[in-house]
């Protein structure tokens, strides 16, 4: 059977690396949200980190508790009224991702609608909704690689696409760690000494990794050429594909840069202690932030751009394997 990820939505807005680790070899993707209250902890932000990765064709979104849907005043309205609702409101979640630039087309068999769950006996409705997920998950399993069309990119376009991306990322941190009680960023300073990739809604390495996916998104989307003819699914599909690669690639080396290479300096950062020593803490790892993704205009960050051309490239021959 095929290799299944889901969100949990006690999570924070954004994903976490390790979803990005499951989403990379999972075959199913599969999104829960209740439909009384739709996208009301963090699925618009999932949605939008599993299209920009590249998992659109993995995607499924699976609304639950269809029986507590209103339907204007109609108490009495019928399932077809009450899933024609939840679609109207789902609509609206897409125009919203689409004026954020990710464009996603889910069709009706990537949606499934369960009901009254808490019943001794689940209705009929819904262990036929159960039955077709369990076998699209199964024929996912099953699918074929679709074949890989090699795209062409203008890489000397690439540095123009990332200038934004340090400035949110250090905005960002600035603003929490000023915002966080002391004991939160020492916890968390603690859990960069170990390696981790995040304490609580303090995640580093995911926040690097979704400024850089964010700039870089639209470059990967739209090559100058194509190597050979090609559909747009094709097309599509070989986009999708270096995304997914890419996103991998981009997770490793943002664990590298901030855990691994700044090693001693979260030690430091930890070991400080007495009169001042919060103050010092945040000033030294504003101080890593600030040097883990620099300012376009700054030297240091040609090697970033650099690193990141090479994470593409090898992203491209990973795709083509």
């Amino acid at each position: 059977m095929g290799k299944v990820s889901g969100h949990d939505t006690r999570e924070a807005s954004r994903l976490s690396a390790r979803h990005l680790d499951y989403f990379h070899f999972a075959d199913f993707i599969g999104l829960v949200e209740e439909c009384k209250k739709p996208f009301a902890s963090g699925g618009k932000s999932a949605i939008d980190g599993i299209v920009r990765n590249g998992y659109s064709e993995k995607f499924n979104l699976i609304f639950a508790k269809l029986d507590e849907v209103e339907v204007g005043d109609d108490v009495g309205a019928n399932r077809e009224e009450k899933v024609r609702a939840v679609k109207k409101g789902f609509a609206n979640v897409i125009n919203a991702l689409k004026e954020d630039g990710v464009e996603i087309s889910i069709g009706n068999d990537h949606l499934y609608y369960l009901s009254n769950m808490k019943d001794k006996e689940t209705n009929a409705e819904s262990i036929s909704e159960i039955d077709r997920l369990l076998t699209n998950i199964k024929k996912k399993f099953h699918e074929e690689r679709p074949q890989f069309v090699e795209p062409v990119y203008d890489y000397e376009m690439l540095s123009s696409y990332l200038t934004k991306s340090s400035g949110n990322f250090t905005d960002k941190w600035v603003s929490m760690l000023n915002s966080r009680h002391w004991q939160t960023v020492k916890a968390f300073n603690r859990r960069m000494c170990w390696e981790w990739d995040e304490f609580r809604d303090m995640k580093p390495v995911s926040d690097f990794h979704g400024e850089v996916t964010m700039e870089i998104e639209y470059f990967i989307s739209h090559p100058s050429a194509w190597k050979e003819s090609a559909t747009a699914s094709m097309q599509r599909k070989s986009v999708d594909r270096i995304k997914q690669s890419f996103s991998k690639q981009l997770l490793a080396f943002a664990r590298l840069v901030i855990l691994k290479n700044y090693d001693t300096d979260w030690d430091d950062a930890m070991a400080l202690s007495g009169t001042g020593s919060t103050t010092f803490r945040k000033t030294k790892i504003q101080s890593i932030i600030q040097e883990v993704l620099p300012d376009h205009r700054k030297p240091e960050a040609i090697k970033i751009k650099d690193s990141i051309k090479k994470l593409l490239i090898e992203a491209i021959e990973v795709s083509k394997a």
